[in-house]
């Protein structure tokens, strides 16, 4: 029960705006798993409150792989609203749990398909064939 209060706590400090204590009071949890969740939701406030750069940070101290595909996804989520295209492209490749990377990779390709930069396979760019029928 004390890692479940201590992480409640983290989060509850996150969305105060005390990162710093939020990862201390991380610190101080002792199950791995726990400690997970608790990195994972410090990341997902910092996203959603428009610190990327602070929650890709906090991401990579996530130890499960489930826990910071779910925090990256989230990142990716949060920089494709943002219009960082490319920089939710990055954050989906850190992604190494393919059900998030996969959920993550659809985001951005929507947006990119909207925002009309979405390179579909055999085009340099949406104006020029790389392949001809010479090629084929």
């Amino acid at each position: 029960m004390k890692g479940e209060t201590q992480r409640d706590i983290a989060e509850a400090q996150a969305k105060n705006g005390d990162a710093t204590g939020a990862l201390k009071t991380t610190d101080m949890i002792i199950d791995n798993d726990m400690k997970s969740v608790a990195l994972s939701r410090i990341a997902v406030v910092q996203a959603k409150g428009g610190n990327v750069t602070g929650a890709l940070q906090i991401a990579d101290l996530i130890q499960s792989q489930d826990r910071r595909g779910a925090a990256l996804q989230t990142i990716a989520k949060r920089q494709t609203q943002n219009g960082n295209l490319d920089g939710a492209q990055n954050t989906v490749d850190l992604i190494l749990d393919v059900r998030y990377q996969k959920e993550a990779q659809q985001v951005v390709d929507v947006a990119r398909l909207k925002a009309g930069t979405l390179l579909l396979s055999g085009f340099k760019d949406w104006r020029t064939p790389t392949l001809t029928t010479k090629d084929l």
